[in-house]
Parts: C-alpha cells; structure tokens; sequence
C-alpha cells in the first residue's frame, strides 16, 4: 500500500505496495516492528502506545492506509492521546466539546504552527471556533495571505498583471468543517489526530502541505448539537452494538432551533452557526472548503450527478470533479476498497452551508464517510443499499473497487477513511495552489463578464411596494451574501418601465454576479434529469419574500451612473399622520409586520374591516386596521410605526364597515419527540415576529384541559413521518428515556425537557384534542401534519393523497374565498411555496372550506360533479393515490402554474385545496395547509397566511354552501 507523494522516488522508498504485517485474528500486530507502514513512519518518531491503539480498533487491514497507520511522536506538542487519555477512534469513545477544545487549546500552546482562534457564539452561548494550521512562516504572515485573497476577490481592483504577481506570493487557503450533523460523529474525533499530524510529522508531504497551504478547521461546527450527541451516547447507546437493535440514536434536539437543516441555511443565513461561517469565509476568502459528513458506505467524495446549478461558474464543478478524480486515484493505489463518486446528490441547490464557497467563486464539496452513528463497532449488511438504482456493492465507473456486502465497521475505520481522504485532498491542493487561485481570479472576472454580455444584465426592485418590510429584507439579504446593491438617484427609464428615485439596482457586472443571479431568477429543474431531485429545486427570493424584483434585458443599465452604493442596513421609515382623528387605519397589504404591531399594541382595541373602504383620498383593502383614538396611543404608534415600516393614516371617524376586534388568542406549538426540526423553524420564525407561545410536547396533550389553557393549538409540518408516529412517538421498548439536565449530561433538557419522551400522545391524546376542538379551540397544522387530523378522525370529510412532486417549488394558487381572514393582504390569483407532502380534497357539497386552491381552473367541473356520489366514499379520511396523468393542459398553463421549481403531475395538484378551513359541527376548527408556510425561514412570503390565522382566530365565518343549506360544518 503507498502513501500520496508526488515523487516517484519517495513513492518506491516509502509506500512500496505490501500486505500487512498482521493477522486478521489478530490487528494489533500490524504496529509490530516488521510493519510495511514503518517506510512511511521512517521520517518520524512513533508513539508505539498510540500506534498499537489504531491498529487494535481497525477491522481489517484493508480499511486503513499507511500515513494513518502511526501516530508521530513529539517531545513537546502533545497529542490527543496525551490529552484526552485515547487516540481517535478508540471504541466507546466520544469526546465532548469541552474536551476537544481543551486539547486544541494545548496543541495551539505548544506548537508554533498551530493557532486556535474564537469565531462567534452559539444560541445556547457556546463558542465557534477554527484552529488554523501551516508552517511558521505562513503562520507569522497570515495578514498578509488574507489580504492576497482579499485583492484577487475583486477583478476590477486587480488587473491580471497583478494577479499573476499575487499569486506567485499567496498559498492557499482551506477550511475543513466537522460535526456540522452531529450524530456523525467521527470527524470531530479526526480532526484532533490530523491537526496534530500535520503539526508534527516530519514526513515529505505533510511537511509540502504546511509549506503551501493554510488550512482551516472548524472542529465543531454544531457545538450545542455535538454536547447532546455525546451526552444522548453515554446514557443510552454505549452499550449497544447493534444498528438492528438499538434505541433512537439522536436526541431530540442538536442546536436550538434546527438539527439537519442547520445544512439548508445559506441562503437565509438566520442561524448563528451559518452567520460564524459566513463571516469566517469573509474573513478569509478559503479556495477549497471541505465539509465532512457521515452516511453512505464506505466513502463518497462528492462531485454530483447534475443537474448542476447554472449559476456555478463551470471551473467549479472541472475542480470537483479534478478533486474527486485525483482522491479516487490515491486512496485505490493505497487499497481503500468502497470510494467512490458521482452517484450521490446532484450539485443543484445552493443552501447547503459548504456552499458559500461555490457561491462565492471557491470550490465547496463534500466527504460521506461510513459511520454508525456510535462509538461501538458493529456489524452491517450493505447488501439492500442502493444509489442512483444501482447496488452499492456492485462495480460501477465511478466505482472501481465497490464494498464487501457485509463489513465489521468500527470509529477507527471511519477515522482511518475520512483522514486519508483529507490528507488525499490537502496533496492535491499543495501541488495545484497556484492553479486554483488563478481560478479564483478567472471566475471573478467569469462573473463580471456574464453580467456584461449575458441579458438579464441587472434586476431593478422598486422600492415603493406593498410591504416595505419584505422589500428591506431582500435588500439586506443580498447584501449579506456580499452582493452589491445600489440606489437610484433620479427617475430613470429601461425596458419600456418607468422607475423612480431610490429604487433598488442589483447590476450583475459584479464578482459574485452569478450569485446575484441565482437568487433573483426563476429556477425550472428539468423534467428529464435521471435522478430525482435531492433538495429543494428552486429558492427564487421575489417569490420566496413575494417582492417584486425585475429583470433587465436592456444593457444600458450598466451605463446608468446616477447610482450609489448601499453601504447601511435598508429600512423605510414608517409614519403616524393626523394630530387628534377619530381613528388611525392601517392598510393591510399582507404586511409581516403586522403581527409584531398588533402585540406592541396589544393594550389597544384593534378592528379588522370586513369590507375594503375609502377615506380621506386613500383606498383600504379587507383587513385593514382600524384603531380607536386613546390617550397614548399616537406615543405608542410612533414607536410601533418605525420599527415595523408601518403607516398609520388618520381617520376623521370610524369607517361604517362591518369589522371584527382582533383579540390575541393563547397559542401553543405542539411537538412530539420524534422529530423537532420543523417546530424549531416555527419557533425560531415566531420568536422573530414577536408572537408569545407556550412550548407544549406529548405530556401536556395527555393531561388534559387545554381548552382551559389555550385558544390555538400549532403542528409544523412534519416532514415524511406517518401518522402513526406522530401519535405514538418514539418507541417505548427499550425503556423510558429522560431528556432532562442532570450533573452527568447537562446538555440535555435544553428547549424542553421531560422524564420520558418516548409513548407519544396516545390515543389519550388524541381524545383530549377532540375535547380541546369540542370546546370551541382551534387546531392549525402545517404540510404534513394534517394527517393527524385526516387519518385519526379530527376531521371527518377530508381525504389525503401523496405521490406528488413538488420539491420546493413556488406554485401558483387562486383564493375562493376572498373575504377570509386567513387570506387577508393577498391578491386572488397569487402563488405559494410548497414541498413535499399530502394534499387534501373534500367532496363537492364542502367546497366552501376552501379558503385557496392551487392553480386557477374552476375547481369543480361537469366531471366531477357526476362523480359527486362518489365523493362519499372517501368522507373516512383514507388516503387516495394521486393521478398517474402527468399530462398538463395546454403549455402556457403550465408555465404559468410551475412559477419555480419542479411538479411532476400537475394534474393531480391542480384544483386541490391549498388552505383548507373547516368548522366542525362538534365545535372548533381545524385549519389544513396542504403547504408549509413557515419552511426553513425562508418562504417570507407565505407567513402572514399564518400571522392571519393567529389574528382572526375566533372570526372566521361559516358560510352555507348554496347547493346544501345546513351543510356547512364538519
């Protein structure tokens, strides 16, 4: 087996290709002195205690190659083993956050090449780090390397002459960031060992790779979810070795808010852990980031199977696949069986976090390396796995040497893989560094010249707009991805449109151009790509925020010079106009903030007209505020107005419209156990309006009397999880499960705790939600978790079915009812964002419990009122299989329908109710989103239907359908 060199006389001196030196019975024999992995150790000192240690917790000696074989020795850094007491890998060990950092912290002390730096905090107050590592020089001169890649992120700065001699200087600069999932937990336990060997070892190529690179490593990137992790492993799985037999391997909760989706946030960049990364890439400008994750066996090095992004400059994915080219080649020579690529994800969506690095002209991917999930070494049979429809144990192009069909996988195999390919991947980059800075610099100007010669050339967003609060928001937004933003200075005009003084010009002339770009067009992922979309397809943020935002065709935008550049925060003042009127009015234009107002002022009676009126020259639409004068109030209004960009007009008496007061109900957000990731979006989206809610979980369900607590109960949706489970929960056989604090795990009962989270709510729960609607509460379930409702009993005349694509994609939708509150401030032929998930349909004589369908055809026709008898068949809920026609009407409803995204089968969506209310004959309400309006905070647009649904709650109205009087509830 050999080591990567990129000298062949090294290579036939150090890496000659050998069997081990031990027995398979037997492994700890392979640190014996007769070893082949002694020629790579040549150049180095061995910890022999240490060494012994690797070979013992390594399966088989075909899961481990020669640079990984040894520990250096060091007379004065120490390493992990030093430190911790146990080498990475060891079996049942995990290392808390605290530890690793307490050893970095040594390591950083004790050698001159290697620095330890805080790069933020967590939402639970933990810190962010990154340990930098290179030579001594590099590391006394890392100013001035930073400031190389600050000069050649900008073309229009440097000129190519320049940027030659900038480059002939500069090293690269990498950042590898691990535990980002943290129940994968090998890289964080890797990544101590490599910092510590790249520090150390005196063999040829690690010295090579100080001397030219200057990598990052962000240790622990979760650093709240990887504390829970660790804690949820000593208390419940160390002791179990079986992944057929084991209880639920992650706690409920990792960060705060998200878990998975703490991967989904780079285009929101709401969550703290995102906002650290993002500023340390600004702080650095890395070429290469390289994000490690655990999943499929035995280890991906990514490259995609496309559809790639077009946005994504075409050097990038020619470096991916380079990447991948070259680790593939190096880790088969030195006889890693099970790598591959291509056939995992495709290099479409641009949210993942790695992926500010490729939109930023770097280079982001990503390593899957073979995990359990555990600190145990088990067995697993990869004889089901596929990928990409074929086995993963069968040999494929990107495939060479597939895995065994079942492999005793240990921590140490899955260190020994990951940090071969890393090391694979830092000798690649030592011998190219050069090459890709070039890149870098050539996809800058890449960028420049597309805005140039590429129409659209630029996007305009007026500034006066329904809501300015959204139209603030997109700003920032781009702003904060580094984009750069002007204003006009005067009326211009372009493309046969007037715009006016202060409008918004996003030119696409501009380094990160392309990124610009991505954002603001629509996104059409194609119908015949061979392989299924891995993520949401489209995130256009016009759309997404519902701000207009329009493109330019014209190039003369580039010439228009009476602009200035956006260098503040973007806010619009709001105002509170009349001295002493009867009333103020506030139109209500599907304002966001409104919500937030309605709590500031919530000592204040507030009205929600029923019919649009006119007053004092001004149109207000249905909905809009109307606020009885009082002394305070305009004090109060004042203050409410500029922070919510709101306007209060003065109303010289009240309006005579019929109107309802909108009364604050008492909300709770109902979770379960099994998973809380959607719920934290909720939470997190709700915490940001400023809407007080109780926290409630299975406990609370099961004891009863929430009517006596709360007038709202909120489900988020629940991704794919069956009904079943959400009221079962988590499997109770192997014992109750506390997720509480204690002296020995005290990161557990962070967000919520309980003594026991497995049972669910029971069908004793469910009974008290029944009573909870019988006593006049409102239920509301986002996406998926309607199926409670629907597949439980909670409604009765609803149906449900799936098998419909729609994977994050914006479609368009009709209100049926245009006096609705839910549907306050919206236009009647608009568009919502949905994922996945169950749709729901009602028979023809419940038609009026729709609020809003999808697409615009009449929802009912001769057909179906001729199948109306047979409607009644589905009235118990059961799910129906969604229409196999993916024929579509004529092609222009087609585009029109699909905004952005993807829909497989148009027809089985279209007609479909999206937001369904309906009032039950017993008492209360249940309200079904067959969309999730508050998906990953990202779907602006789309909130205020729930800010509505919170604000009207007790003055929705039950109108008789005119063809069965009498009929109108559940």
């Amino acid at each position: 087996m050999r080591h990567i060199n990129r000298s062949i006389l090294a290579l036939t001196l150090t890496f000659a290709a050998a069997a081990f030196g031990y027995e398979t019975d037997d492994p700890a024999k392979g640190a014996g002195p007769t070893a082949d992995w002694r020629n790579t150790a040549q150049f180095d000192q061995v910890d022999e205690i240490g060494t012994g240690d690797i070979h013992k917790y390594t399966t088989d000696p075909k899961y481990i190659t020669p640079i990984v074989s040894y520990i250096p020795e060091h007379p004065s850094v120490p390493s992990p083993r030093d430190i911790l007491g146990y080498i990475a890998g060891t079996e049942g060990k995990l290392t808390r956050p605290a530890d690793e950092i307490r050893y970095f912290e040594a390591l950083a002390a004790a050698s001159p090449r290697v620095e330890l730096r805080e790069i933020g905090d967590t939402e639970e107050g933990r810190k962010m780090h990154i340990v930098i590592v290179s030579s001594e020089d590099n590391m006394s001169r890392l100013e001035q390397f930073q400031g190389y890649m600050d000069e050649l992120s900008d073309p229009r700065k440097t000129s190519p002459e320049q940027a030659r001699e900038i480059i002939r200087k500069a090293k690269p600069i990498m950042h590898i960031t691990a535990g980002l999932h943290s129940p994968e937990t090998g890289p964080p336990e890797m990544v101590m060992e490599l910092a510590y060997r790249l520090a150390v070892s005196n063999h040829p190529d690690i010295k090579n790779i100080r001397d030219n690179v200057i990598l990052l490593i962000t240790p622990i990137t979760d650093v709240d979810g990887r504390a829970k992790v660790v804690d949820w492993y000593y208390r419940y799985l160390q002791n179990f070795d079986s992944r057929d037999y084991i209880p639920s391997m992650s706690p409920p909760y990792w960060g705060k808010y998200v878990f998975h989706d703490n991967n989904r946030d780079g285009i929101q960049i709401s969550q703290m852990l995102t906002q650290n990364y993002v500023q340390a890439f600004r702080d650095w400008h890395p070429i290469y980031s390289l994000d490690l994750h655990e999943s499929v066996p035995l280890m991906y090095v990514s490259g995609g199977t496309g559809p790639y992004n077009r946005s994504v400059d075409p050097i990038t994915i020619r470096e991916w696949q380079w990447a991948a080219s070259y680790e593939l080649a190096e880790l088969q020579r030195q006889g890693l069986q099970g790598v591959w690529t291509w056939g995992f994800y495709t290099g479409w969506n641009p949210s993942y976090l790695l992926w500010v690095t490729n939109n930023h002209n770097s280079m982001g991917r990503f390593y899957e390396t073979f995990g359990n999930a555990s600190a145990r070494t088990m067995e697993r049979d990869l004889s089901n796995a596929k990928y990409a429809g074929k086995d993963l144990t069968s040999q494929q192009w990107y495939r060479a040497d597939p895995p065994d069909k079942k492999v005793t996988w240990s921590l140490r195999n899955n260190t020994n893989y990951m940090q071969s390919g890393v090391l694979a991947s830092l000798n690649w980059l030592s011998q190219n560094g050069a090459n890709l800075l070039d890149n870098y610099y050539k996809k800058g100007q890449n960028s420049i010249n597309a805005g140039r010669n590429e129409a659209p050339h630029a996007w305009v967003i007026p500034a006066d707009q329904d809501d300015p609060s959204r139209v603030a928001y997109l700003i920032n937004q781009l702003r904060r991805h580094d984009l750069e933003v002007h204003r006009a200075n005067s009326d211009f005009e372009i493309d046969d449109t007037e715009y006016a003084a202060g409008d918004f010009i996003v030119r696409l002339d501009q380094p990160y151009g392309k990124h610009a770009r991505n954002l603001l067009a629509k996104q059409l992922f194609p119908k015949d790509a061979e392989h299924r979309p891995y993520d949401d397809v489209s995130w256009t943020l016009g759309l997404l925020y519902r701000v207009q935002t329009d493109p330019i065709e014209d190039e003369s935008i580039l010439e228009n010079e009476d602009i200035t550049l956006v260098t503040e925060t973007v806010s619009f003042p709001g105002d509170v106009r009349g001295e002493d009127p009867a009333a103020y009015a506030v139109k209500h234009q599907g304002n966001n903030t409104l919500i937030t107002a309605r709590y500031a002022l919530k000592r204040f009676k507030i009205n929600a007209a029923e019919e649009a009126f006119e007053s004092g020259g001004e149109t207000f639409p249905i909905g809009s505020w109307i606020i009885p004068h009082k002394r305070g109030l305009k004090g109060q209004l004042e203050q409410v107005a500029a922070d919510n960009m709101l306007y209060f007009y003065p109303l010289d008496e009240i309006p005579n419209v019929p109107a309802h007061e909108l009364d604050l109900p008492r909300i709770a957000l109902l979770h379960n156990w099994v998973s809380t990731q959607a719920d934290g979006w909720v939470r997190f989206t709700l915490e940001h309006y400023g809407i007080p809610y109780d926290y409630i979980a299975d406990f609370t369900v099961r004891s009863g009397g929430l009517r006596s607590k709360y007038d709202m109960i909120i489900m988020a949706h629940q991704g794919g999880a069956s009904a079943k489970a959400l009221v079962h929960g988590r499997d109770p056989k192997f014992g109750e499960h506390a997720y509480t604090g204690t002296k020995e795990f005290p990161s557990h009962g962070a967000v919520d705790n309980a003594r026991n989270i497995t049972r669910g709510m029971g069908f004793e729960g469910l009974q008290n939600l029944e009573s909870f609607l019988n006593k006049g509460g409102t239920l509301v379930l986002l996406g998926s978790s309607g199926v409670l409702a629907t597949d439980f009993g909670l409604v009765r005349n609803v149906s449900r079915a799936g098998g419909v694509q729609t994977p994050g994609s914006a479609i368009q939708t009709k209100l049926l009812r245009k006096n609705h509150p839910i549907v306050y401030g919206y236009e009647e032929i608009n568009h919502v964002f949905r994922t996945n998930g169950p749709l729901y349909s009602v028979p023809k004589k419940f038609d009026h419990w729709i609020v809003m369908q999808y697409g615009t055809e009449p929802i009912r026709d001769e057909e179906d009122d001729d199948k109306e008898e047979g409607d009644e068949e589905n009235e118990d809920g059961e799910e129906e299989d969604a229409d196999d026609d993916e024929s579509n009407d004529k092609p222009s409803d087609k585009k029109t329908f699909l905004l952005s995204g993807y829909v497989d089968k148009k027809d089985s969506i279209e007609k479909k109710g999206a937001i369904i209310d309906i009032p039950r004959n017993d008492g209360g309400r249940v309200i079904l989103f067959s969309f999730n309006p508050m998906h990953r905070y990202l779907n602006h647009g789309d909130h205020t239907f729930v800010h509505n649904t919170i604000l009207n709650w007790n003055d929705f109205p039950d109108p008789e359908p005119k063809d069965h009087p009498g009929l109108e509830k559940d």
